[in-house]
């Protein structure tokens, strides 16, 4: 399902690439249980290496904002990298 899509996606993953990777994975793994318990089903989501085009990544990184606010769920993996990342910022406030 686009994030552009009508109904947008289930959760936007918002992280730091300098965080730990496993630590987000273990907690992205601990979200997706909970989605998955409550709701029946595996959640939607945008992960930006996934859904934007690496190779035209500055064409596409200011429709960023448009992607936020499709999505139902702001999920931020945390770490003490994230409030320093301008780009999460962005996302935090585009999303509230």
């Amino acid at each position: 399902q686009s994030a552009l899509a009508p109904g947008g996606v289930d959760a936007f993953i918002s992280h730091s690439w300098r965080g730990d990777p496993e630590a987000k994975y273990q907690a992205l793994q601990c979200w997706r249980a909970a989605f998955v318990a409550r709701h029946g089903r595996e959640p939607t989501v945008f992960f930006d290496k996934a859904c934007i085009s690496q190779a035209c990544i500055k064409d596409v990184l200011p429709c960023l904002p448009i992607f936020v606010s499709r999505a139902d769920t702001l999920l931020v993996l945390l770490d003490d990298s994230w409030p320093t990342r301008l780009w999460c910022i962005v996302e935090l406030f585009t999303f509230m």
